[in-house]
């Protein structure tokens, strides 16, 4: 492996991550690289037009390069063949609605899913995108991992009721590392999400599974947790996930 490629994708995934202007000594902080070495990979990113410098402000951020390759992407898409096999997988050995989610610019989609066939099932969103993120497991716990800025706008925009405990609760997902929504507005439902997370810490997608309250026990809660927290983690490495960093 060549070490200079490798830290030099994970800076250009740390700035995207970020999503704004950012300085040399915060992105070797966040990347655990030293600031020689980081600001070195920086400018040469720079100069292919991966990223942009201010000179003013001395920061950089996301250049056109690297915008013109994301869209020839259907990122969406991408995560849904990534997780196919292993979704799949949980799906047959559980029989239970298992589904995954992602965020793209600031949307919360369904990217794929498998329903279960039992005559009492719970049902994956009846809709691509998720209008209201806080009321399902798979998507709140995506929620909960969005910064402060994105949290607070939604706060406002979806006029929750009370913003202390909703954050509250959106702290203790990231604690537990895991959401669990137990017949959550009456819905006769056990619902849990878990997010996989990619080399900038930052959570590229979340795996949503379901059952109904009358198959729901504490052991096969346990054994799909550990299934899905199994998978997550085979995908993580693939992503080199760094979990936390931002």
């Amino acid at each position: 492996m060549v070490h200079s490629v490798e830290k030099a994708f994970l800076l250009l995934n740390t700035v995207a991550a970020k999503g704004d202007w950012v300085g040399v000594r915060e992105l070797a902080r966040m990347t655990g690289m030293k600031p020689p070495t980081a600001q070195q990979l920086l400018k040469t990113l720079q100069k292919t037009g991966y990223l942009e410098f201010d000179e003013e402000s001395r920061r950089y951020r996301i250049g056109i390069a690297a915008i013109m390759l994301g869209n020839a992407v259907d990122g969406p898409s991408r995560i849904a063949e990534f997780t196919k096999l292993r979704i799949d997988a949980i799906y047959e050995e559980f029989k239970e609605t298992t589904a995954v989610l992602t965020v793209e610019r600031g949307v919360f989609i369904s990217v794929y899913w498998r329903q279960c066939q039992k005559e009492l099932a719970s049902a994956p969103p009846a809709t691509r995108v998720i209008p209201n993120p806080h009321g399902m497991a798979s998507s709140k716990v995506l929620l909960a991992y969005q910064s402060k800025e994105f949290i607070s706008n939604y706060i406002t925009e979806k006029r929750i009721q009370n913003p202390e405990a909703f954050e509250a609760s959106l702290k203790e997902i990231r604690d537990k590392g895991y959401c669990e929504l137990v017949n959550f507005n009456s819905s006769g439902v056990a619902a849990y999400g878990m997010n996989c997370f990619d080399a900038t810490g930052k959570a590229v997608f979340s795996i949503g599974w379901s059952i109904p309250l009358p198959r729901y026990s504490d052991d096969i809660r346990d054994k799909a947790l550990a299934k899905i927290k199994s998978s997550i983690n085979e995908m993580g490495e693939i992503l080199n996930f760094r979990k936390g960093i931002i």
